[in-house]
């Protein structure tokens, strides 16, 4: 199961529940194949690998679902975007100063007032936080457990 590994990334275990036993079943199913191809006497060349037996079955999935081939999709594709409004806004993350810039005093957190806490930029850490520097334009937590913004002005 690891040789290919899943391009899907997220901290749902529901999500990553359903892709490892998708993942399982795939493997179990890849293993009967081979075991009855090698008790049939069928040629070890041409038993399908275990990239070429996902690549076969999630063809046979999509033809079920009735998606279409790649070369039709994107010329449908291409028709269908004439009609459809542009796509929103992305956010842009915002640059990390230099050290030089970050260890000047002129730096003061400013509380925000955000549905969503924006990750914390300080190196390793992984907290979300809604005070920002109003010079830098970078989140930063400052809480009594972690003061990254001291830490991230001060080039620790």
């Amino acid at each position: 199961m690891s040789y290919y590994r899943k391009s899907v990334r997220t901290k749902k275990w529901t999500i990553r529940m359903l892709m490892h036993f998708t993942d399982l079943a795939l493997v179990k199913s890849w293993l009967l194949h081979r075991r009855d191809n090698q008790e049939n006497g069928t040629s070890r060349k041409s038993i399908l690998k275990f990239l070429e037996f996902r690549m076969v079955v999630a063809q046979v999935f999509l033809s079920k679902c009735g998606v279409l081939h790649e070369d039709a999709h994107v010329a449908e594709e291409e028709n269908e975007n004439k009609h459809l409004p542009p796509p929103g806004k992305k956010s842009r993350v915002t640059p990390i100063p230099h050290i030089s810039v970050r260890s000047s005093a002129a730096h003061l957190p400013e509380m925000m007032a955000l549905k969503n806490p924006m990750r914390c930029r300080a190196q390793g850490c992984t907290g979300k936080s809604c005070v920002r520097c109003m010079t830098c334009n970078v989140h930063l937590c400052l809480q009594s457990e972690r003061n990254c913004f001291a830490a991230f002005h001060t080039g620790q």
